[in-house]
């Protein structure tokens, strides 16, 4: 007999898991935007998209206390938001394009008005299931394509090719989750029930919380690198740097190699 007596994952223990974590890494990223110069709107953004993971898992446990639609529409309207911040805050940490990310709304918009009419309509759980895992698909698919363009840059970004990993990975299990949704495991009360997607979720926060604070250190970084070595009003190197890469250079010329220095 086992000293410390495991039982199953529930799906209220597991919306529980997620509404935690959730929470307490939305207030660390609102603290740490106080103290980050620069960096304020993409914290306050993932604080903003991770308080929509902890409504969602709140959402998804008060369900039966919920009231007719609300009890399913509440609930994957939050959970489509967190995605929609996401690829906002990681597009604004990006100094990219957030402009295309906004188009993340647009498909929150089209699931919702695809849930509301299955729900007018009387639709069965499969078909309210299958909407909303293809809702998501698709908003990750986009996020997916918003980070192209930033691997072209910066191709060996080990935090960036995870977190496009991540969103494809999770991308194809939620359009799996839509196809088979009329398989009896699926169902209400199927034998999986949505356990495995809880978990997909889960595991799919965290790793992006994780991936996003290490970019978000690699660009401040970055940033105070560049603070250090260039003068602030002209832009050119420090005198201490200067030195350093002449020094550089001179140890990398050919013997005899002539050089000049001018200074104006």
């Amino acid at each position: 007999m086992p000293l410390l007596p495991a039982s199953g994952l529930t799906p209220g223990s597991l919306f529980a898991c997620l509404g935690l974590f959730a929470v307490l890494t939305a207030v660390f990223a609102v603290r740490a935007s106080r103290g980050m110069p620069g960096f304020e709107r993409p914290l306050r953004l993932w604080a903003a998209a991770l308080s929509c993971v902890a409504v969602a898992a709140a959402g998804y446990l008060a369900r039966p206390w919920l009231a007719g639609p609300l009890a399913y529409l509440v609930p994957n309207l939050a959970v489509l938001s967190a995605v929609a911040v996401m690829g906002m805050s990681f597009a604004t940490l990006q100094g990219g394009q957030p402009r295309r990310a906004r188009w993340n709304w647009a498909l929150v918009l089209l699931t919702m008005a695809a849930l509301l009419g299955a729900q007018a309509w009387q639709a069965p759980y499969a078909v309210l299931a299958a909407v909303a895992a293809t809702g998501l698909g698709l908003l990750l698919l986009h996020g997916a394509l918003l980070f192209l363009p930033q691997l072209r840059v910066r191709p060996r970004a080990l935090p960036d090719t995870w977190v496009l990993a991540s969103l494809l990975v999770v991308a194809a299990s939620f359009m799996l989750r839509a196809v088979s949704s009329g398989a009896d495991l699926w169902t209400h009360h199927g034998p999986w029930s949505g356990h495995p997607m809880l978990v997909v979720g889960l595991v799919f926060v965290t790793n992006c919380s994780l991936a996003f604070f290490s970019m978000l250190h690699e660009r401040q970084r970055t940033a105070l690198q560049h603070s250090y070595q260039r003068d602030s009003l002209t832009g050119l190197y420090a005198r201490g740097v200067f030195f350093e890469k002449a020094q550089a250079a001179l140890q990398m010329a050919n013997v005899g190699e002539a050089f000049a220095v001018l200074m104006l």
